[in-house]
């Protein structure tokens, strides 16, 4: 024992001069704020959604176009609808209570950037009545709001599918409307509707056939609907109806001119112009007999006619602007007799015309602008005498322009004058003043009233105009700006025709700096780029046609000289012109470029030759015409390029004397022909929806024995037959949304009963109805079938619950409602349905998000929103589902990017790296007084292999730091939020001065010395102690 205490001494005499200043283990608080490049963490339940790219960075420099802004407004209780656009949705209807809260879209009825282009708006009660085109799957039809989301909704689909009703003339009549459209089966011809889909109908075929043309202004007058009907010999008939197909009756033929007005005047008295045969265009009236129906007055004899334009009944007297061929168009006015029509003043003396317009009933007078004999269009008004036919006031600024758009609200005439501002009139000199100098030279128009104000749009600039709402109570303080409609701060690059190819997906974008090109991305973040310029500069080489061949893709777009087909490996120099040949893409939307086997088939020609149907196999010289299809080339139009078996099939406008037919190819020329000419004759059967289902194609054709129906083929013209006449005779069951699943064909049609879902093997005995899953009132509705795996799913409605998504197996108790994701009788309005693997993609609405991106395993459970992008009643509109690599890509609409490309990861995959972080170099400043200073550093880098990194710091650049070291950590998050983290020193020192102070100690550092003297003076005791008592032992 003797020896061990010196030699244990040294030891903790070393350790005591060693102590904290050696490499150690870093500490719990150090490894948190190391930085932690790989780490991985814990990510919250649910779908990992982010942007990819925000291609196009650049800034609009101008607004929306002027005709963007506030127009067709109409007011229906407290609330005025109106259409505006914006760069996220394009044009659609909004609404204002006159507060810029209260402003908003009221729903975005084509989704995306395109436009429904609400017009004819109608208000009737509480509804507001108008026509949109809806999504591609729909036309533009009749529509209706309540002002709510949910309750803007399409009436009826008039003209089934893709067609256009195209409803005009919307009047108001018994509770409901009348106005004029066609179905696709008649013409122009008269319709009826209280606002619900059976209740929208048909009065009565005027003129039979699909030749109806446009009736003429219907206006109604109590109970009853005035209307002009093209006859026989160039005549035009007046007709009136009560709204049944037994009270649609001829009044009498004339000829009515396009710009007939029809004008209510006493009692049901109705004025109008029109000619005789014998007569030029003169004032008539009727009350709806044919005897009663007279001219009132030859105002200019012969067959020239008067000129009638404008016509207003205003305090028991007709006012119009006329031209007796002797003073020039002028004011009239009219009490319905012969002797009562009089010129009430000659307002430019001599033949000269003043040509009043513009009338507005103001007080009990009538007010108008025409023009004096200097040449100025003043504001006038009159009560009916020459004496009292004058100047409002004369020194308003003009000349006025010749627009119409003044309108009278509470009393007061609102209307723009020449000097572009907001003005206002009592019909008095002294009332007639501006109410407000508008800045920017704003234009007023399109006056509506709300609660006894003037809502009004202006256009704002003249280099970058941009269109505001505005109100006023007639005061200069009560006159102010309700919403700005200005642009996105960011351009969007627009993404389409997303298509995989080798786990990247290729589509069309357009960054705002080199045009509308070809993209890539595997959703890294530098996995997304142009893979060339076509079209160099900022001209557009717009690919499109996109379909995978061969490992690579093949697409259709032009350089800027020559359009051709095009490949890509997916690099620059891979990217190359195969043929300078034209491809026809198809309008219809169906596939203009079709693989068979080791051939591309597509539709295209080359300058001074005729469109042709080409092959190709991938090279130039393997690139050849199969068979051209002769002068009229222009009238073509082919369309459904379908693979089935060994054949493609297609169908073709051939001639005038042939019409449009299924035909079939091998890829020779003498393989290339007409399978059957199903519509005998000039007659087009115009088959429609191709699909293959096994080596058996189906789809749908019609005839004028069987309407249309489901027809199959085997490419031989015996094969080729009517599977079954769903709708029994010369009626149509229009089969649609053609689809295969497990060798059996499925589709929707309607077999007299109502839309319902069908199947079949082939044979008419197995063509069977699954399910009319309609129970409630309203539409049918059955949308976008698309399979997963053994899962059929479709959009469809029940009548009670909405719009909602849908599967089937194949059988009526296996067809059932998928979730209620709009709980109630609301839409969720499932659309864009994509399969992607084993789960369904779509967009949808909840009610409290609007259209969003949603995935389904065909559960309950499993169905669900993915992300909520666009918070609020903002709509993300995701479209264009496509699946690669580990991800599904998709096109969404987010502020401030606008429409970009977005991606979620599937069957799981989550990013759970976090971003590589390095933290800034260890900063010093030195000062010469005071105890801080601002200390500006350099900042941490961060880089993540799928996202944009946002970095924070525990104090920022420029911060106010403090004499001493102070640690400054940094963090790191990606979108998926994985957290990195850094800690760096920031240390402010104090500038020496004489005597020098005493050095400062080192700051401590993770791998540094962190011990103190007590420490040290602990250990040394420690290895003292056994020295002191060895000593005492030897005392």
């Amino acid at each position: 024992m003797s020896n061990a205490g010196p030699r244990w001494g040294w030891l903790y005499v070393a350790m005591a001069l060693g102590a904290g200043c050696g490499p150690m283990e870093p500490s719990a608080e150090a490894e948190a704020q190391a930085p932690q490049a790989q780490g991985l963490v814990t990510i919250a339940p649910g779908w990992w959604t982010f942007q990819v790219e925000d291609i196009n960075r650049t800034r609009y420099v101008e607004g929306p176009p002027v005709d963007a802004g506030p127009t067709w407004s109409t007011a229906v209780g407290k609330t005025v609808f109106f259409v505006a656009a914006d760069a996220r949705t394009g044009t659609e209807l909004w609404k204002s209570d006159g507060t810029l809260a209260g402003t908003v879209r009221v729903r975005d009825i084509f989704p995306g950037p395109g436009s429904s282009n609400p017009q004819n708006l109608l208000a009737v009660g509480d509804t507001l009545f108008f026509t949109a085109r809806g999504a591609t799957t729909t036309g533009t039809e009749l529509w209706k709001s309540d002002g709510t989301e949910a309750g803007t909704v399409m009436v009826r689909d008039i003209a089934a599918g893709a067609g256009d009703s195209e409803p005009r003339f919307l009047q108001p009549f018994a509770g409901g409307i009348l106005f004029q459209a066609q179905d696709g089966k008649t013409g122009y011809e008269l319709w009826k509707s209280n606002g619900t889909a059976e209740g929208t109908q048909l009065i009565r075929e005027l003129i039979p056939g699909e030749r109806g043309l446009p009736l003429i202004q219907p206006r109604a007058i109590g109970r009853v609907l005035y209307f002009g009907v093209p006859g026989a010999n160039g005549a035009t008939e007046l007709w009136k109806t009560d709204g049944t197909a037994s009270g649609t009756v001829r009044v009498k033929e004339l000829h009515l001119s396009p710009d007939t007005t029809f004008v209510p005047g006493a009692g049901e008295t109705l004025y109008f112009q029109a000619s005789d045969g014998g007569h030029g265009e003169e004032l008539w009236k009727s009350d709806g007999t044919e005897a009663g129906t007279v001219m009132v007055k030859d105002l200019r004899p012969g067959l020239e006619g008067a000129g009638i334009r404008e016509m207003l009944w205003v305090n028991g007297q007709l006012f119009l602007q006329a031209d007796d061929g002797t003073s020039g168009s002028e004011l009239w006015k009219s009490d319905g007799t012969e002797a009562g029509t009089v010129r009430v003043k000659d307002l430019f003396p001599g033949p000269a015309s003043s040509l009043p317009m513009g009338f507005r009933e103001l007080n009990g007078q009538l007010v108008f602008k025409a023009e004096d004999t200097a040449g100025r269009t003043e504001l006038w008004k009159s009560d009916g005498t020459e004496a009292g036919t004058v100047k409002v006031r004369a020194d308003v600024p003009g000349p006025l322009d010749r627009s119409t758009d003044h309108r009278v609200i509470n009393g007061t005439l609102f209307f723009r004058a020449a000097d572009q501002q907001l003005w206002k009139s009592d019909g008095t000199p002294a009332g007639t003043v501006q109410v407000k100098a508008l800045p920017l030279g704003p234009a007023a128009a399109d006056f509506t009233e709300i609660n006894g104000t003037a809502l009004f749009s202006v256009s704002a600039g003249l280099e970058a105009p941009q269109l505001q709402l505005w109100k006023s109570d007639g005061t200069g303080a009560g006159t102010v700006l309700v919403k700005d409609f200005t642009s996105l701060p960011e351009t969007p690059s627009h993404p389409r025709y997303l298509t995989e190819v080798n786990g990247t997906v290729f589509f069309q974008a357009d960054d705002g700096v080199s045009g509308a090109e070809l993209w890539k991305s595997n959703a890294r973040v530098r996995g997304t780029s142009r893979v060339k310029d076509l079209a160099p500069g900022e001209a557009s080489s717009t690919p499109e046609a996109l379909v995978s061949f061969q490992g690579q893709l093949f697409f259709s777009a032009s350089d800027g000289k020559q359009a051709g087909l095009w490949k890509s490996d997916g690099t620059d120099a891979g990217t190359v012109r195969v043929k300078d040949v034209q491809v026809f893409v198809d309008p219809r939307g169906r596939s203009s470029l079709v693989v068979r086997g080791g051939e591309l088939f597509f539709f295209g020609h080359r300058a001074g030759e005729p469109l042709s149907l080409w092959t190709s196999d991938g090279t130039e010289a393997g690139t050849v015409p199969v068979k051209a299809f002769g002068a009229e080339s222009d009238r073509l139009e082919p369309a459904g390029l379908t693979a089935v078996g060994t054949r493609v099939f297609f169908t073709v406008w051939e001639s005038a004397s042939a019409g449009r037919e299924l035909w079939k190819t091998d890829g020779t020329e003498a393989g290339t022909v007409r399978v059957k000419d199903i519509a005998p004759g000039e007659a087009s059967s115009d088959p429609t929806a191709l699909v293959g289902v096994g080596d058996t194609l189906f789809f749908a054709a019609q005839n004028e024995r069987d309407g249309q129906e489901l027809w199959k083929s085997d490419g031989t013209e015996a094969g080729t037959v009517r599977v079954k006449d769903i709708a029994p005779g010369d009626a149509s069951a229009y089969p649609s949304q053609l689809v295969g699943m497990g060798g059996t064909l499925f589709f929707s049609a309607n077999d007299g009963n109502g839309l319902a879902l069908w199947k079949s093997d082939g044979t008419e005995r197995g063509t069977v109805e699954v399910k009319d899953l309609f129970v409630g009132s309203g539409e049918p509705v059955l949308n976008e079938l698309t399979v997963v795996g053994s899962t059929l799913f479709f959009a469809g409605s029940n009548g009670l619950n909405g719009i909602e998504l849908w599967k089937s197996n194949g059988t009526s108790a296996g067809t059932l409602r998928v979730k209620d994701i709009s709980p109630g009788p609301g839409d969720s309005l499932p659309q864009g349905l994509r399969a992607v693997g084993n789960r369904l993609y779509f967009a949808a609405s909840d009610g409290e998000s609007s259209l969003e991106p949603w995935t389904s395993d065909g559960t309950e459970g499993g169905t669900l929103r993915v992300a909520d992008l666009a918070p609020g009643n903002d709509s993300s509109e995701p479209q264009g589902f496509t699946g690669a690599g580990n991800f599904v890509f998709f096109t969404a609409q987010v502020a401030p990017s606008g429409t970009e490309l977005w991606a979620i990861g599937d069957n799981g995959f989550r990013d759970t790296v976090a971003p590589k972080l390095t933290c800034p170099t260890e900063t010093t400043r030195e000062i010469s007084e005071g105890t801080s200073t601002l200390v500006n550093y350099s900042e941490a880098q961060a880089e993540d292999e799928f996202s944009e990194v946002k970095l924070t710091y525990t104090k920022a650049p420029g911060s106010s730091f403090d004499v001493g070291s102070t640690p400054v950590k940094v963090t790191a998050e990606d979108a998926a939020g994985n957290v990195a983290s850094c800690t760096f020193f920031v240390t402010v020192k104090v500038a020496a001065t004489e005597p020098p102070p005493e050095p400062e100690p080192e700051k401590p550092e993770k791998s540094g010395c962190t011990a103190s003297p007590g420490s040290f003076l602990g250990w040394m005791a420690l290895a003292l102690l056994p020295l002191l008592r060895r000593r005492q032992s030897n005392l």
